[in-house]
This record gives structure tokens, C-alpha cells and sequence, in this order.
């Protein structure tokens, strides 16, 4: 149940914010062939991220989508969103933005890097739409198990 305990580790921090962080599960089986530890790191890390840059009052959702042959898990905040300038890098081992509120936050700018390699290392792939202001969706897919069992 690797969504929900990632849900449940967040939920202080959520809270210390008056953020909201919704989980919303598409129909079908979700389980995959994906490591359960490596796909909680890398929601830990995409829900951190959406956690930090996010204001406080925002919303923060976690969907679960079956596909044919893979699981697409997407986080979707209404935080600060990514510059145009930035997006290009964002995947890269040390960038951080220069935006003074990403500035504000702690960090060595290897989060997204890691959760890059560990999705692609699952067999699966790693995209994001962002609009600065606005917010950010990052998505990623692992190769489902085709079995019945979730990610709930």
C-alpha cells in the first residue's frame, strides 16, 4: 500500500501548512513489477517537493491511473510551477530554480535527478506540465503486474 503510507508520512506537514492531500484512484488493478521501496522514494520525493512549494490553504493530489500495460502515478500541486527557463534542467543532478522561493527551501537540487533514475530503472518513464504561478503535475508510469492487487 505504497500510496497510502506516503499519504500517512505526510500528514503533519500537510497539516503544519493547512495544505489538502487528496488521493485520487482510477478504476482497475494498480499492481506493478516496480520495486514497492524505490516507488515510495520516488512519490516521497515528488510529494515533498509539492509539500515545500506549495503556499499554505494549497491542494495537493496524488493520482493512481491502470493503463493497459502500466500504472501512470501522477502528484499535482497548485504551488509555484517551474519558469520556462528551468524546465529544461529540472531532471539534472544539482539544479536548483533561481527562484527566490525555491531559494527558501533546503536542498541539493537532487530530488527530481533521483526520482528520474528510479523510475527508469523500474522499466517506467517520468514527465511533468508546469505553469509558473499556476502549479505543477509530475506523472510517471511503472510496468503493471497485471495481477489483481493495488498501490492503494
Amino acid at each position: 500500500n505504497v500510496v497510502q503510507d506516503v499519504v500517512e508520512s505526510f500528514q503533519e506537514q500537510v497539516a503544519a501548512r493547512s495544505q489538502t492531500l487528496d488521493v485520487e484512484m482510477g478504476d482497475g488493478a494498480t499492481a506493478v513489477t516496480a520495486d514497492p521501496r524505490r516507488i515510495n522514494q520516488a512519490l516521497t520525493n515528488l510529494v515533498s517537493n509539492a509539500n515545500k512549494y506549495t503556499s499554505a490553504d494549497g491542494r495537493i493530489v496524488i493520482r493512481v491511473q491502470p493503463q493497459d500495460d502500466f500504472v501512470q502515478i501522477a502528484v499535482s500541486d497548485n504551488g509555484i510551477g517551474i519558469s520556462e527557463e528551468n524546465q529544461s534542467r529540472l531532471f539534472t543532478q544539482f539544479f536548483r530554480a533561481e527562484d527566490e522561493a525555491v531559494r527558501e527551501q533546503t536542498g541539493w537540487g537532487l530530488g527530481l535527478s533521483i526520482v528520474k533514475k528510479i523510475v527508469e530503472a523500474q522499466g517506467g518513464e517520468i514527465w511533468f506540465q508546469s505553469v509558473h504561478g499556476e502549479g505543477s503535475t509530475f506523472a510517471f508510469t511503472v510496468p503493471s503486474a497485471n495481477i489483481d492487487g493495488d498501490l492503494e
